[in-house]
């Protein structure tokens, strides 16, 4: 089945669900694209960042303090 099928046929679906149903499912379809999308952008900041050079003089740092230093551990 294609996108375009799909499409339709979820249409003709909706369009037999009394209003407040059909409501219902758009405020659904809306939350899982809203977190799709907020995903989609996180992922592309991160990649963004791990391919920056940025932070590259960190790599090149010594390390100042060890778990030796720690007082207490959680």
């Amino acid at each position: 089945m294609t996108k375009q099928q799909i499409i339709i046929e979820t249409v003709n679906i909706l369009e037999k669900l009394p209003q407040e149903k059909a409501e219902e499912v758009r405020n659904l379809l809306l939350k899982y694209y809203e977190k799709k999308e907020e995903e989609i952008f996180e992922k592309g900041f991160e990649m963004l960042i791990q391919e920056s050079n940025s932070y590259d003089f960190l790599k090149n740092e010594p390390d100042l303090y060890t778990l030796d230093d720690l007082i207490e551990r959680y």
